[in-house]
């Protein structure tokens, strides 16, 4: 065997080091392979039962309203649990929405992550039964009630506040928009509010609005005559360039469809304001509680007649 050179030497020296840095970096590679791909220890399943009831009760803190409901559903135990912690639930908005063949109800909930509660149901009955338990202990900062069908909000009402009921909501404002006149039904609901704690009552009924007009107007005893019947409601259009008030008997038949039964026109300025304008919206007058009250007492007294005056008028009518 011959003997190396020198240049032979530095080459096959140099050659072990480049192999050996390569062995080096491979296992370095593999390293890292088995530190990152390796599966994380497995956590071992919470006993919900075991915990320690303050523990459980600051867990359902950080639960937002869908979740605790699904949760009270789980056992009784946890049912009394989440109607305890539900005193601490505060909502922003609760909006209750009647349409013609569902009704949403729908809760936002002001929290880190924005949760909110949603549910659209056909039968009012459910929909009345899901809305009274949210309600029972949630402070509402503005319970929104918006009506698109008069039919169904009677159902609605008579499911959610049964007679004997114990029935309350505890809302800081209450906002009432309503197609058509609704005053039977806005009482209703008033009755069932926390009256200390709500400081105003946004109303969308033309009707209420224009009270003091219409109480004043040659229309009145015809309305009297008309407002005592369940399947009839008052509705105002008023058209402030023209100064002309429409006041539209609305008639609701037997599957709770509304139809026009008479339209009454009249040129008053006296029912108009300085800053009345034209709108295609809903008239809006926001109310104190005491203020929204006392309008329905007005409403309340102001039917009323008494024997003499009623024959009266129907002598009137039937001369004409």
């Amino acid at each position: 065997m011959g003997v190396l050179t020198m240049g032979e030497e530095l080459l096959c020296t140099a050659v072990s080091v480049v192999l050996h840095i390569f062995v080096q970096i491979s296992h370095l590679v593999d390293f890292g392979k088995r530190c990152f791909t390796r599966a994380p220890p497995s956590l071992d399943p919470i006993d919900w039962p075991a915990m320690p009831r303050v523990a459980q009760e600051k867990v359902i803190d950080y639960l937002d309203i869908k979740t605790r409901y699904a949760l009270r559903r789980c056992s009784k135990s946890d049912q009394a649990l989440v109607e305890r912690t539900l005193k601490t639930i505060e909502a922003e908005f609760v909006f209750l929405k009647i349409f013609d063949d569902k009704i949403d109800v729908d809760v936002m909930q002001k929290t880190f992550r924005g949760m909110f509660y949603f549910k659209t149901f056909t039968c009012p009955n459910e929909a009345a039964m899901v809305l009274r338990s949210i309600l029972k202990r949630v402070l509402t900062k503005n319970l929104v009630i918006e009506c698109h069908k008069i039919h169904n909000l009677r159902r609605f009402l008579d499911a959610w506040a049964p007679e004997g009921h114990n029935v309350k909501i505890r809302t800081m404002k209450l906002t009432w928009n309503c197609q058509m006149e609704s005053a039977r039904e806005l009482r209703r609901v008033l009755a069932l509010v926390q009256s200390d704690l709500v400081t105003e009552v946004l109303v969308n009924d033309g009707f209420l609005i224009n009270l003091d007009w219409l109480m004043r107007s040659k229309f009145w005893n015809l309305l009297k005559a008309v407002y005592p019947h369940q399947d009839v409601f008052i509705d105002i259009q008023k058209h402030c360039s023209l100064k002309v008030v429409e006041i539209y008997f609305v008639g609701v038949d037997e599957n709770g469809s509304c139809y026009k039964k008479e339209v009454l026109r009249t040129e008053d300025p006296s029912a108009f304001n300085e800053d009345d304008v034209d709108s295609i919206y809903l008239p809006r007058q926001t109310f104190t509680f005491l203020e929204i009250t006392e309008t329905l007492k007005r409403l309340e007294v102001g039917l009323q007649w008494d024997e003499e005056e009623k024959s009266s008028w129907l002598g009137q009518k039937n001369q004409v």
